[in-house]
């Protein structure tokens, strides 16, 4: 994964990176940190289509299987972030 993509505790993290370079991977293990630190924080996972979303999804209910549990993860996709982020500025 680039070395570049650092995870923060309140912003984003972009990942450009070719198909097949760990992504996913990358993703599944900061989202596996940022569940350890104390708090409810709401984790946000963008993904560019229902196609992608549902692969994401996929993986991380079988990253489960190893013992771990994912909550408050929410699901965007880019035509819906606007709207949401409209609705939480009120």
């Amino acid at each position: 994964m680039p070395t570049t993509a650092t995870p923060s505790t309140a912003g984003a993290t972009i990942l450009p990176a070719p198909p097949g370079a760990g992504k996913t991977a990358y993703v599944l293990q900061i989202l596996r940190e940022i569940q350890g630190r104390p708090g409810w924080r709401e984790t946000w996972l963008l993904t560019p289509n229902r196609t992608q979303e549902q692969f994401l999804r996929q993986r991380l209910l079988a990253s489960e299987g190893d013992g771990a549990a994912f909550f408050n993860v929410r699901f965007l996709r880019f035509h819906n972030l606007a709207a949401t982020l409209a609705a939480l500025a009120g």
